[in-house]
């Protein structure tokens, strides 16, 4: 990702760049802020399935719970049956932090 943070103002492909390094976001405390800015201008290119499911459990990381579950909600609704397929992952992950178990609890339908 650091890579492509120096292409960021001369490149008009940085896009299609940085797409493919949204699935290797760790999801965790750590870089947090930095993990937000890349996850926000993937989102911006492209609002795909595991984009903006990242984007939703990386708010609810951060501390913003109301805008995790309205960007999960979304997600949910604009990718059926994708969160889901994530489920044993997310069970484990909810179990480690509590603001993903939050969210998942508070974005059920």
């Amino acid at each position: 990702m650091a890579e492509a943070a120096g292409v960021e103002t001369r490149s008009l492909f940085l896009p299609w760049v940085e797409m493919p390094y949204t699935s290797l976001i760790r999801l965790g405390p750590e870089g947090l802020d930095q993990a937000l800015a890349h996850i926000g201008r993937a989102l911006r290119f492209a609002p795909d399935d595991h984009v903006l499911h990242r984007h939703a459990l990386l708010l609810a990381l951060a501390g913003k719970a109301a805008e995790a579950t309205r960007t999960w909600r979304l997600a949910c609704a604009l990718h059926p049956g994708y969160a889901e397929s994530l489920a044993p992952l997310l069970g484990d992950f909810a179990a480690r932090e509590a603001q993903v178990a939050a969210l998942l609890a508070d974005a059920a339908p």
